[in-house]
């Protein structure tokens, strides 16, 4: 398994443009699926793996955090949340500001025809059976990790899956979209349906956000759709953006 590993990661990595980082890997269960982290004192990246859960997607989109940091020139995209930050961070923004980097981070590398059929039959698992996706999400998560997946879900099945695809799916898509934004407002002091929409059409600004090149396009995105979900303010909102990116004073 190790060895296969290496070699998806090599592989990226070369098609990425970033084959000249270092790469350590460490298996262990408390990973979810696969981690990235920076280990300052060695030079070198960790990826941590779960090795019951995992799929060339995992290693393709891990060497594209570090693609991203390189192509926006902003090494928050890939060292994200500091250690001594954690106890000062909302964790519940935090997933969700992670959740909405990793919409990006998609985004940017499924432009490359190489790496594209991976992440695809990554995405069609969510829609080809759609009980085990109603079955894992709802019943196992809480509200914000179910909002978390709506945001994902938008953005995948919106902008980033292939056109054959998506109409090939798009009864598929369409059940699971309203079955999420049911779900959503069943919640008890859940969002309302105004908010609901609200939340959509700030998701909606993903495909423009993509063009920019401008790392703070991304950042200020990922703020306008938390505080779109109508459960923190906007000050609330900035300064855990500031825990969970703290070299971003480079962008402002």
């Amino acid at each position: 398994m190790l060895e296969n590993i290496k070699k998806f990661v090599d592989i990226y990595a070369n098609i990425l443009g970033v084959c000249d980082q270092k790469f350590e890997f460490h298996e262990g269960t408390d990973a979810y699926q696969a981690e990235l982290d920076w280990n300052e004192l060695k030079g070198v990246w960790i990826i941590s793996y779960d090795k019951d859960d995992i799929g060339e997607y995992y290693f393709a989109h891990e060497v594209g955090h570090i693609y991203l940091a390189k192509k926006y020139n902003f090494e928050g995209f890939s060292k994200p949340m500091r250690k001594e930050d954690e106890p000062n961070i909302d964790f519940n923004i935090a997933l969700l500001l992670n959740m909405c980097l990793d919409g990006f981070v998609d985004y940017h590398i499924c432009q490359f025809d190489e790496i594209y059929p991976c992440m695809k039959i990554k995405y069609l698992t969510y829609v080809e059976d759609l009980q085990n996706t109603f079955s894992y999400t709802y019943e196992n998560k809480d509200y914000i990790e179910v909002l978390g997946w709506y945001i994902v879900w938008f953005q995948i099945f919106n902008y980033i899956i292939d056109r054959k695809n998506r109409i090939l799916f798009k009864k598929e898509i369409s059940e699971l979209f309203s079955f999420t934004k049911k779900h959503l407002l069943r919640f008890k002091g859940g969002m309302s349906k105004d908010q609901f929409d609200k939340l959509t059409e700030k998701i909606k600004l993903f495909k423009n956000t993509t063009k920019s090149k401008d790392a703070k396009q991304l950042i200020l995105y990922s703020a306008n759709v938390i505080i779109g979900t109508g459960i923190w303010d906007r000050t609330k909102v900035l300064k855990n953006i500031k825990y969970f990116y703290p070299t971003i004073k480079e962008l402002f």
